[in-house]
């Protein structure tokens, strides 16, 4: 099998766009409890082009993904403070 030599172009881009709004139920000096949702959504393209193999190919994809989430917080003192998500 003989494979031909020459140039193969590739190329990758994604795009990320994201919205999320973020409500808190309780927000005093030392606790943070809030609850968040959204969207999440990534675009893909690809692209794959080569001569010697006789190959040119696309692909694009968006896909929408929900985002819900649960926040809390609590400062353990003026410098530290203990987070989750």
């Amino acid at each position: 099998m003989i494979i031909p030599a020459g140039s193969t172009d590739t190329q990758f881009d994604t795009q990320v766009v994201k919205l999320t709004y973020r409500y808190n139920f309780v927000a005093d000096v030392r606790t943070l409890i809030a609850v968040s949702a959204g969207f999440h959504v990534i675009g893909i393209d690809t692209r794959l082009k080569s001569v010697p193999f006789e190959i040119e190919d696309d692909f694009r994809a968006t896909a929408p993904l929900p985002v819900l989430g649960i926040h809390a917080a609590y400062a353990l003192n003026h410098k530290w403070k203990v987070s989750a998500s």
